[in-house]
């Protein structure tokens, strides 16, 4: 690292780990199709509801994920 370079910042492994599972359980529920299926069984409104909410889900957890990693920092 050159000399001038800041100095990294660790994140703590709780928060590191905190972050993984945040992205993986927003992996899974975006991207497992079953999940979809079976709550909505043949239902268009409960299918385009889960839709939603689960982007919407995802919305919070990034901003979740950007409050974790600046770990009280402002930027």
């Amino acid at each position: 690292m050159p000399p001038d370079a800041p100095p990294t910042r660790r994140r703590p492994p709780r928060t590191q780990r905190a972050m993984v599972a945040i992205g993986v359980l927003d992996a899974v529920v975006l991207l497992f199709p079953p999940i979809q299926w079976w709550l909505a069984d043949g239902n268009a409104t409960i299918s385009l509801a889960y839709f939603l909410l689960a982007g919407l889900a995802v919305v919070l957890s990034v901003a979740l994920i950007h409050h974790l990693d600046a770990g009280g920092e402002d930027r």
